[in-house]
């Protein structure tokens, strides 16, 4: 109904004219040729508007969007893209609860003809993904890279034409750094890498962010079936096993320490094409959180169908 209400004025217009009588001319047919165009075009529009609204309905927004026309990009593309990653990243096969989501798009002057792109930046708040990787609050910055907008507008999500490189913080309380000790992403380069070429099994139920400044948790090493208790604390400025500092609660355990140390420092999350590794984290011991600082390679960014 909404369709019909709002093509008549357009086709009356065009077709019914008081003023003009209908002749079955050549100029006739181009006109109504051009009614119907300009039908199917606002048809396609509203479809459009209507299945992004439709998407929007069943989580609410934390912030302002505008619908994915073909008026709206052309008079804003980057806010176009903007939502569509929005969009995208609320979607419930990405994430499952999340108290604030939001991507902003820097696109280059012609960027909505070459999809060059200045910067991408997503940031949000109690994010929950559907495999229970959670975290307090999330930052993500790409630096330039090239878009595939024909995939933009057809809501196919983001596509890299040239892979990116940026960073991300990631905020975890006691409960989300278990959850990311435990979840399947982790376990997976647990498993391929092993600690110190042997499986190191981690307790998610012990993990804790200590009010002493250090990471806490316990493990059971497959090398000699030992359980001990961990604690990890913020290294020296730098990359590598420097940026992280190992102490076993057990006795002359350099060893493990040194392969823990190595382990998290090359840790490398891949999320279908973008991989997250390990530069350095803080803790802040009044609040009782971890701040991990990562590095970001974006080959491409996660399709919807990501479950993480």
């Amino acid at each position: 109904r909404l369709l019909v209400a709002s093509c008549r004025p357009i086709h009356s217009s065009l077709v019914h004219s008081r003023e003009v009588p209908i002749a079955r001319t050549r100029t006739h047919k181009r006109n109504h040729n051009t009614a119907h165009a300009m039908l199917r075009t606002h048809a396609h529009a509203l479809a459009t508007t209507s299945a992004v609204a439709s998407t929007r309905a069943r989580r609410p927004c934390a912030f302002g969007t505008r619908p994915a026309t073909p008026l709206a990009f052309l008079s804003s593309p980057a806010q176009v893209v903007s939502d569509v990653a929005t969009a995208v990243l609320k979607t419930p096969l990405v994430l499952k609860r999340y108290t604030a989501v939001r991507c902003d798009v820097d696109l280059a002057f012609d960027g909505a003809l070459t999809g060059k792109v200045n910067g991408v930046k997503i940031r949000g708040e109690r994010w929950s993904s559907p495999r229970e990787l959670t975290c307090e609050s999330i930052s993500f910055d790409v630096g330039a890279c090239e878009l595939d907008i024909g995939a933009a507008l057809s809501m196919q999500g983001i596509k890299l034409v040239r892979e990116a490189k940026g960073c991300a913080t990631l905020v975890f309380d006691s409960r989300d750094f278990g959850n990311f000790l435990a979840h399947p992403l982790f376990l997976a380069s647990s498993r391929l890498f092993g600690v110190g070429g042997s499986k190191f099994t981690f307790d998610k139920s012990t993990a804790r962010v200590s009010a002493d400044g250090c990471l806490e948790y316990t493990g059971t090493w497959a090398r000699d079936g030992v359980t001990r208790a961990i604690r990890m604390f913020p290294g020296e400025n730098g990359s590598g096993a420097a940026s992280l500092r190992v102490q076993s609660q057990t006795p002359n355990d350099v060893a493990l320490e040194r392969a823990l140390e190595v382990f998290f420092t090359t840790l490398v999350i891949d999320l279908e094409g973008t991989e997250l590794l390990y530069r350095d984290m803080t803790i802040d011991r009044t609040r009782e959180r971890v701040r991990f600082n990562l590095d970001v390679t974006v080959k491409r960014f996660p399709s919807p169908n990501l479950q993480f």
